[in-house]
Parts: C-alpha cells; structure tokens; sequence
C-alpha cells in the first residue's frame, strides 16, 4: 500500500512521505457553552416564526469580503458572502432579553413589528400568547398615565381609600408598547419614570414594579402621531426596522396569529441571570475601546464651537440655539469630507454604555472570548440610527448618494472612517515623533517618577497634540490639561493617578460621563 501511495505522489507532484507541513491547518472551534448553544437554537426557532432571511449583519473571516461576481448589467449591486450572518431584527430581539435592554421597532403598520415582542415573551420568556398581549399598551392619543399603569378602584374610593388596580404590564417579565409615537407627551413622560427608574407610580401612590426588557413600536409619522420626546428616545438602546415580507415566502405566511409550539424550552430566571453575568465579564479587547474613543471623539467634537478646546463641542453649540453645520462654512477643515460635519449631534454616553453591553452580548453570543472592532461596527449603526442626525452637508459626495436612504450602511460607513482616521492620526505622530504623545504621557503619569519630570511630559504631550491640530484629539488635549494643572496644583503625582481611577481603567470609555478616552 506504502509503495502505490508513493508512485501516487509521485505522478501528481507530491512530498512523500507527507510532512507535519502539509497537514492542513485544524479549523477554528470556539468552546462550547450549554447556555449560549440554547440561546442559538431560540434564534433559530424566531426565525421559523419570523420569516427574515436578510442577514443585514455580517462577519467576514481573516476581515476578507467575499464579493460575488456579478453579470455586467448588475453594476448597482454589491453582493458579498459572509461567512456568518444574523438578521438584525430577530438578532437584536433576542440580545435585548438577554440583557434587560430597551429596544425600538421601526416601520410600517403590518410588517411584524409587535409580533417580534410577542414571540420573545414566547420562546424566551415561557409565556403563552395571552399573557404578553394582555399586558401589552396599546398607544393612542387619548391614552393618560391612568391608563398606562393603573387607576383607582371606584368600590374603594367611596370609603375614602385610595387603591390602584394596577396595570399587568407593571409586573410583566416583558413589556411591550405598541405605537409609542401615538401616545401623548404626558404620558410618555410616566413611561421614562418606569423606563429610566425602574418605578410606576399614580395618584401619589407607589406601584409595584418588576424590571424586563422593553420593546417599543413606532409606525411612520402621520397626523394622528406625537413626537418621542428626547429624553425617553435616548433610553432607547436599540432601533432595528422592520424588514419587508420576502414574496417568495408567501405559502409559509400563517392566516394568523397563533401560539407558538416549540421544543425549545425557554430561559429559566435562573438561566437569564447568569447569561447576564457570562455577558458583562466578558472584556473588551483594546482595539475595539479606541475604535470607541474615535468614533466619539470624531462625531461630538466641533472645531468652530469655540477657540478653547473645553468647549469645542457639538453640545456646547446645540445648547447655544444653534446647528454646528451653520458654522461649517467658516471651518478650515474639508467639510466634505470631515467626519464631524456629517452629523449635527454626536454621542453621548447613554449610548457608549449600550455600545458596550451590546456589543459583550453579540460576542458571547457568537462564542467569543472578547469583544473586537467587528462586532462594534455591526452593531453601531442600530445603536445610533434613532439618535443621530444627518447634516445638510451629509450624503454630497457622489459615493455617498447611496446612503441617503440607507442609514445603516451611513453609520457603519462613519464607525469604519472614524477608527481609520485615528490609525492614520497615530501612524503621523509615530512618524514624526517615534511614540504616541497622549499614550507616552499616560504611561509616564503612572510610573514612579518625580512630579516634576512628570509634568514636562505632559506638556510636551500638550504641545506636540495642539501641532497639527485636529477636533478630533480635542479630548486627550483636555484630559493632558487636566492632568498638568493637577500636577502644578498638588505636585502629587500618585494622588493624582488615583483621582482618575488609576491604570487601565481609566481608558474605558463610556464607563460614565468623566471618563478617559483610550
């Protein structure tokens, strides 16, 4: 057998015997989890009952897109095979239970959007069909915060005693509200307090309040809708749209409504809790924090906000009455191609917060021991698409008409830009100085050195960042500024250290509002 092997080999060209070098490399296997191959079959299971084949969310091994050749009549198509892919309205359905979120369904009347939530209280949750639509609100302009959580028992108010019968979304594991953009301002203001505080309450009485996911419907805007107000918008993690029906599905569309009937058991209190604890221990790699930093930095940041870098922000501008893009025409930056005139408001961190727990909620669902760039980018543009605005000089340039009606792909356009604009930042000052000014002094600040020798470096820092100035790096600045007038003040430098937390974790950012850009 030895011998017919080897004139085998001989005859097509091949070593003989085979060498340790020519086995093919083993194929990449993530570990297995009980509870995350659970979660993956639930996925599954939505997807039998909601019928979304788009996988709008795509990964691509090695970062290589697979590119589909294409006949050449079809050169407005750009067809790419992903080596895995999720639809983003049963994907992010299915994160938000899992981590207790607040998600948005966006789109018109009939397209799926509060069955998604019914089928989550479902599969996930355990509960039969009439249980989520009972305690579902149905939005309409007449609706009061009488209606929304309760309302005085009429037998008990005659003797004086205020009882409220509390409504069943209150204790609900799931809440649903369907057409938020018809209920009126008011009442959407009792929404943020259970949103935003994890309470209901009416007629000065405290109601009881079970904490769970929400899932929130808006239809397209007509007469009879209200605007979101602002503050209960920004509560909203995520905002996903409904996807048109795919028409050669047609013979699988059910006449109505119906239970669900599963094999698939659903996710014990027990299970969701430490599928919670699994997801927020999962670390963040670094590239992924900066990627972060720069799209923060390079989207809230405003040159011509004001000469001093403190207040060189989009917000300082809003707060003034004024759009930043009035004051673009007199930016010494190409406003066709900034990243900061494409957006009249930046973000906040409210939605770094959501970015990173979304982002350790993907990557284990994935099976992934971090959370990288990837999974970042994938998610950004349904984190931002209810939040951030276009500016008129948005979408001029000719490669960028497309995004015009295609908002995802524009966010994601901007995360890609903002991150390698950052490289191209680092890779210049490597040139130029042979060290990153910002990271160099960081590092300096936290080794054992005399306060003053210290504070040099931090000046230096100021001096070689402030060169070639750019609104992007408009947050290191201020951070080093800070630094160097705690160091002129106390002399100090390990106090210091320990007033912006210390060490690495002071380079998280979203960790909250005085936190340091990585």
């Amino acid at each position: 057998m030895e011998e017919v092997l080897a004139e085998l080999a001989r005859l097509l060209g091949l070593p003989w015997p085979p060498s340790d070098e020519a086995t093919p490399p083993a194929v990449e296997t993530r570990p297995r989890n009980a509870l995350r191959e659970k979660v993956r079959a639930l996925y599954r299971e939505m997807g039998r009952y909601l019928l979304c084949p788009e996988l709008d969310i795509r990964f691509y091994r090695g970062g290589n897109l697979q590119q589909v050749d294409l006949e050449a009549g079809s050169l407005l198509l750009n067809v790419y095979l992903p080596d895995e892919g999720y639809n983003s309205c049963l994907l992010f359905s299915l994160l938000t239970a899992l981590v207790n979120g607040r998600l948005l369904y966006l789109g018109q009347p009939g397209t799926g959007k509060t069955s998604a939530g019914l089928l989550v209280g479902q599969l996930v949750f355990g509960l039969p069909l009439e249980e989520p639509r009972r305690s579902m609100i149905h939005g309409h302009p007449q609706l009061t915060v009488a209606d929304l959580v309760g309302n005085l028992r009429p037998e008990k108010l005659v003797h004086g005693e205020k009882v409220v019968e509390a409504r069943l979304i209150l204790t609900s594991p799931i809440k649903i509200i369907d057409e938020l953009n018809r209920i009126p301002s008011k009442t959407q203001a009792a929404i943020l307090s259970m949103v935003a505080d994890n309470y209901a309450e009416v007629f000065n009485v405290m109601l009881p309040y079970v904490p769970g996911p929400y899932y929130f419907t808006a239809n397209a805007v007509d007469p009879g809708t209200y605007t979101i107000i602002p503050p209960l918008l920004d509560r909203v993690d995520v905002a996903v749209k409904a996807l048109s029906f795919n028409a050669e599905a047609v013979e699988l569309l059910p006449c109505s409504e119906v239970a669900v009937e599963t094999k698939e058991p659903a996710l014990t209190p027990e299970e969701r809790q430490a599928i919670q604890e699994q997801i927020e221990a999962l670390p963040i790699a670094p590239q992924a924090l900066a990627a972060i930093s720069a799209v923060k930095a390079h989207l809230s940041n405003c040159l011509r906000a004001s000469s001093e870098p403190e207040h060189q922000t989009k917000n300082n501008v809003l707060s003034q009455g004024l759009l930043p893009s009035s004051l673009c025409s007199e930016c010494q930056l190409d406003t066709s191609r900034a990243l900061c005139a494409q957006t009249e408001n930046g973000i906040e961190p409210r939605t770094l917060k959501a970015l990173k727990l979304y982002g350790r909620a993907l990557a284990w669902f994935r099976g992934k021991d971090q959370v990288e760039i990837e999974d970042l980018e994938q998610i950004f543009p349904y984190l931002t698409q209810h939040k951030i605005l276009p500016s008129p000089l948005a979408f001029r340039r000719k490669e960028e008409v497309a995004y015009r009606a295609d908002r995802v792909s524009w966010l994601r356009h901007l995360f890609v830009q903002a991150y390698r604009e950052e490289q191209t930042q680092t890779e210049a000052w490597l040139a130029r100085y042979g060290y990153h000014p910002y990271r160099r002094a960081l590092a300096v600040v936290n080794e054992a050195r005399p306060a003053a020798e210290k504070l040099e470096v931090v000046l230096q820092a100021i001096r070689e960042i402030a060169n070639g100035y750019h609104p992007a790096q408009r947050d290191k600045l201020v951070l080093l500024l800070q630094l160097a007038t705690l160091f002129r003040e106390a002399g100090d430098g390990e106090q210091i250290v320990d007033a912006f937390g210390g060490g690495a974790a002071a380079g998280d950012p979203g960790a909250d509002s005085c936190s340091v850009p990585g």
